[in-house]
């Protein structure tokens, strides 16, 4: 999709989650954000990785998590089916956090999050493994 689609496809979506959240109830804030939490890491990690590396970050790059599994090989349906069921998992602990009260923050965000990272370390894994298979590394 690229950062032109994909920007705006972003700020509409948290627009919408704060706009449920205000007009449902404001304690939704935290689980509709972990929905984008894939999204928010990715970008994060991504953009800390490029600056320690002293990457100009205004270029265009292939270092996301989800493009270094596909450059390791993985096909887009692989890794876009990797990616749907992982945020169908998420949405899951999202749905079971919100029936179990307030105090389901406590487990929800990082689970969510680790959910996310241990995907990122095997997207990691993955790309590394082949660089050394390929005499890059």
């Amino acid at each position: 999709m690229g950062d032109v689609r994909s920007v705006p496809l972003g700020f509409m979506l948290a627009v919408l989650a704060v706009w449920v959240a205000r007009d449902a109830n404001w304690r939704l804030v935290v689980p509709l954000g972990l929905l984008h939490t894939n999204f928010w890491l990715d970008s994060g990690l991504t953009i800390i990785r490029r600056m320690l590396r002293r990457e100009v970050l205004h270029q265009a790059h292939r270092e996301h998590f989800y493009q270094r599994l596909i450059r390791a090989g993985w096909s887009h349906p692989a890794v876009t089916g990797w990616e749907m069921g992982l945020q169908v998992l998420a949405l899951g602990v999202i749905l079971i956090g919100v029936t179990q009260g307030p105090w389901a923050m406590v487990w929800m965000v990082p689970v969510v999050c680790g959910m996310w990272l241990g995907f990122f370390g095997v997207c990691e894994r993955e790309f590394r493994r082949h660089q050394r298979s390929q005499g890059v590394l």
